[in-house]
């Protein structure tokens, strides 16, 4: 039998599990295949031999053989027939897994392995049924340990089990379900890679992007997409009618189009959108939920928090979503809901809003489990627009338009978490698309890691001239979100950050502030443009009027007499209107004498057939048409000079537009380069943050600079003493200044310092309590100066990009407190007095601002103390303090001469001990400062 296309399936016979190979046609792969879906394992078998096979290419030194592949490949078939013993109900539960019963389904493993151990082989070759009981067992470990069922890690896991892992997780990427599309291959290769589906080998992540474009794979794909597609009817899954409701004042066409396509809407609440064939709006004014749920059948309906408005002032709106919850219990309908929920309750810290967002939540969840409602609560990021009154976007655009402050109520290195409108609604119709009914919180996490710092600077680009100011005094909250669901589940994350579009939406505030600034006068003249030949009739008509007036009062005037009101009328109307205006001024002037003459007594066939009596009307078209032809030829001269200044414009415009093309790409390729926007900048840019001279300075610019790119609040920088034997806490990250310890035994820590030696990178592979994930060093001469702590790191930071990331931050690191140690030495006889080591005034009180900034920060804590000379010179004097201080500890002297020393790390509970180290030197001391 050939091994080519075969699987080894197992099949129950008198209660008795059998294994056996049958072979597989690719045009027609059995629906099911050991309770899964038949292309999924004929898939993971095929994709298993080729990244092994890979392997082998590209390690010559690679042990297995081409027949031990092969069947390795065979027995990955039984990978999942574990499932069989898990109940289906929680196997086929669309919503998200309670803890209990996930941990029943990872069981799977451990029955798969027993069911193919207890299974009767005939036939088979026991290294197949080795391989399977290894694989059954093994397919959900992950090297870095966080697998199941026994968190192996590395070269504990075989190397074929680890291939099955990898070709199992691609296929579920790829393949469509009832739940879900698939994944287009670049993003699910970028999702192994990143780690989103486990950490997996890098060299087997790299053969199988080797091998996914081999021709038999795609060919079978293909074949598959064609007759065994298993997606959801799509058309099901479309929604037909929406309701919208809520804080609904971001929406637009576009944001519908891309939402909602192809579906009628109904907007309740506050909008600018106007009615039309696929939307309905009701401003709320006299409208009730309740009426608009009697009136229309929904599909779905979504509610907008109020609290997706940044800063809101508004009362909540508990009310009105109760509401809607209870018009959608009373349809009896099947109704997809979706609640957008704010980020306030993710905020580490709780405050108001987070207990009013909760509790709206908590609402939702009610209903949920009470009565059944299909709600799905989704919580984001807050919205912005530059054009919707009491936006938190909008009221910096204000400021930032009429005075160039702005004031901006936050600290600077606060998070910043804005969501692109584009972006909510590819998501909105990425969750309907794939609708999952039951519960579990989604959560849109941090993609940008932005500070409102980073916005100021954004602020500046668009006005040159603003100044930006913080509240610096309001502590920097975090949130706390790591919910990977849309990204793995829904294949969807932000892609647009509030700096993408803020100039964009700068500009739109701009031109609604010009149009509403637009004067009386300007909306009259505006709409007499719009109307022009009404005006010049309604011109006509008054002025004819006016001029069959003043004949008529100056009837029997002598003064009068010679003057022709008609003919001025015809002059006036066709000088300025031309010669249309001036013909039609002529025949009414006509009508008029001809109206005259009969009145005064003179009968119509006289003034008809009196020759003399036409050169009236004669000389009044003539006038009429001179006046007229003047007229029309000022304006074709009038058209042909605004002809050419157009042409000009143009042409000025054009050139306009390519400088301010050009500035902008100089500008945005600024940005890239200083913003940290690809590897040059960020090396460009970390390099200008760590330039400091002052060591204690460039202490803290290296734990903020680590924080920042690293994304890690763990980071701790020791100094080492001469003698390299203990180290001293210089700086530490805020979130864990109070659990380290403020000095350390090097001995202590000898794994560590072994680990980093030569300029290696440490890394706790073994999670050994009390050691740090990673850790670097700074040496000098070859003598270790620094040490450099991560104590924590979450999934995605155990990789290797991440531990070489830490690499090329620690050497420029290195270069910087290399630069500044040559600095400190090369200005110590200026900072220091003769003889001593004692600190001048002047250096002192420099070094004490920049400790305080520490402070401020909370990362940071000093004692400051002042001793009595007494009879003792200053020589002799620092001499005895000296020998009792530690190397991190520093002598000064202030301005009128007296000694201080300044403790640093070290708090008030400290002063216990530390007072009776300076007793016995017979001289006063005072605490002066407790930092």
């Amino acid at each position: 039998m050939s091994l080519k296309n075969s699987v080894l399936v197992m099949e129950q016979a008198d209660g008795v599990d059998r294994l056996r190979l049958i072979t597989v046609d690719p045009d027609a792969i059995p629906e099911l295949i050991n309770g899964e879906h038949g292309f999924h394992i004929y898939h993971v078998r095929m994709l298993t031999e080729m990244i092994l096979r890979q392997l082998k290419k590209n390690d010559p030194s690679f042990s297995l053989t081409d027949e031990e592949i092969v069947s390795i490949s065979i027995a990955s078939s039984l990978h999942d027939i574990g499932k069989l013993l898990v109940p289906q109900s929680i196997l086929n539960f669309p919503g998200t897994l309670s803890p209990v019963e996930y941990d029943i389904v990872k069981k799977h493993s451990a029955f798969g392995e027993k069911m193919i151990a207890e299974a009767e082989a005939e036939g088979i070759a026991p290294e197949i049924v080795g391989y399977a009981r290894e694989i059954a067992l093994r397919h959900h470990e992950r090297i870095d340990g966080s697998g199941y069922p026994g968190g192996l890690r590395g070269e504990e896991i075989p190397i074929y089990a680890q291939a099955v892992a990898l070709a199992d997780a691609y296929d579920a990427l790829t393949s469509p379900r009832s739940y879900k599309q698939p994944f287009p291959q670049d993003i699910a290769i970028q999702m192994i890679s990143s780690g989103m589906c486990g950490v997996f080998s890098e060299m087997l992540t790299d053969c199988l992007m080797k091998v996914v474009n081999d021709r038999t794979l795609i060919e079978i794909r293909d074949r598959f997409n064609k007759t065994n597609i298993v997606v959801a009817d799509h058309d099901q899954a479309l929604t037909k009618r929406v309701f919208c409701t809520g804080n609904i004042r971001y929406i637009t066409e576009e944001f519908l189009d891309t939402a909602f396509p192809d579906t009628k809407v109904v907007l309740l609440g506050d909008t600018h959108l106007k009615s039309h064939d696929n939307l309905k709006v009701f401003r709320g004014k006299g409208t009730s939920v309740d009426s608009v749920f009697k009136t229309y059948e929904f599909d779905a309906v979504v509610y907008f928090s109020d609290e997706l408005t940044c800063g809101t002032q508004k009362k909540s709106d508990s009310e009105e979503l109760r509401e809607v919850l209870k018009c959608i219990r009373r349809t009896k309908r099947d109704i997809k809901v979706l609640y957008f929920s704010s980020l306030d309750t993710a905020y580490v810290k709780r405050n108001d809003r987070a207990i009013v967002s909760a509790a709206k939540e908590q609402l939702c969840e009610f209903y949920a489990k009470e009565h059944a409602v299909d709600i799905r609560v989704v919580r984001i990021p807050y919205l912005y627009s530059g054009t919707i009154k009491n936006d938190f976007l909008y009221g910096l655009f204000e400021q930032l338009y009429k005075k160039g402050e702005v004031s901006i109520d936050k600290s600077s290195m606060a998070q910043m978490f804005f969501l692109s409108c584009t972006d909510l609604a590819k998501l909105i119709a990425r969750l309907f698309e794939n609708w999952r009914s039951g519960g579990g919180m989604l959560t849109v996490n941090d993609e940008f890691g932005l500070t409102y710092k980073d916005l100021a600077e954004s602020l500046v680009i668009l006005r040159s001239d603003a100044t930006v100011e913080f509240d610096e005094s309001i502590d920097t909250d975090r949130l706390n979100v790591n919910n990977k669901a849309l990204r793995n589940q829904y294949g969807w994350f932000a892609q647009f950050s509030i700096l993408v579009e803020i100039e964009e939406e700068y500009e739109r505030f701009v031109a609604m502030q010009k149009e509403s600034a637009t004067t009386l006068f300007t909306r009259i003249r505006n709409w007499v443009e719009r109307h022009a030949l009404l005006v010049k009739c309604a011109e006509l008509a008054l002025l004819f009027a006016l001029s069959e007036l003043f004949v008529y009062l100056t009837d029997s005037a002598v003064l009068f007499a010679i003057v022709d009101f008609r003919l001025s009328f015809i002059v006036i109307m066709a000088t300025v209107h031309g010669l249309t205006i001036g013909l039609g001024a002529a025949g009414l002037s006509s009508v008029a004498w001809f109206v005259a003459k009969v009145l005064s007594g003179t009968h119509p066939l006289t003034i008809f057939y009196e020759p003399t009596n036409w050169l009236t009307f004669v000389f009044y078209f003539l006038v009429a048409a001179v006046c007229g032809y003047v007229k029309l030829r000022g304006e074709d001269k009038l058209r042909f000079m605004k002809e050419e200044n157009r042409l000009l414009e143009e042409k000025l415009v054009f050139t306009r537009e390519i400088y301010a093309d050009t500035f902008r790409e100089k500008r945005e390729l600024k940005k890239q380069i200083i913003g940290s926007k690809d590897s040059f900048g960020k090396i460009f840019d970390i390099t200008r943050k760590l330039d400091a001279a002052d060591t204690n300075i460039l202490y803290l610019k290296i734990m903020d600079t680590f924080e920042d790119v690293l994304e890690n609040k763990s980071i701790c920088v020791y100094s080492v003493n001469e003698e390299s034997t203990f180290g001293r806490l210089q700086v530490a990250s805020r979130d864990i200044i109070g659990s380290v310890s403020r000095s350390i035994s090097l001995q202590t820590y000898a794994s560590v310092i072994d680990g980093i030696a030569d300029g290696q990178i440490f890394r706790n592979t073994e999670l050994i309590p009390d050691l740090p994930m990673y850790a670097a060093g700074v040496y000098r001469d070859g003598k270790l100066t620094t040490v450099i702590f991560i104590w924590l790191a979450n999934k995605d930071q155990h990789s290797l990009y991440y531990v070489n990331l830490f690499k090329i931050l620690r050497d420029l690191a290195q270069m910087s407190l290399l630069r500044a140690y040559d600095y400190s030495r090369a200005i110590y006889d200026k900072q220091y007095l003769e003889n001593t080591g004692v600190m001048n005034a002047e250096a002192f009180e420099e070094c004490i601002r920049n400790f305080d900034n520490l402070v401020s920060r909370k990362i940071f804590s000093y004692i400051l103390m002042e001793f009595e000379s007494g009879e003792y010179t200053m020589e002799q004097l620092s001499s005895m303090v000296s020998a009792r201080i530690r190397t991190t500890d520093i002598m000064g002297m202030t301005r009128d001469g007296k000694l201080q020393l300044l403790l640093s790390q070290a708090t008030p509970k400290d002063l216990d001990f530390i007072l009776p180290r300076f007793e016995s030197m017979g001289v006063g001391i005072t605490v002066v400062q407790k930092g």
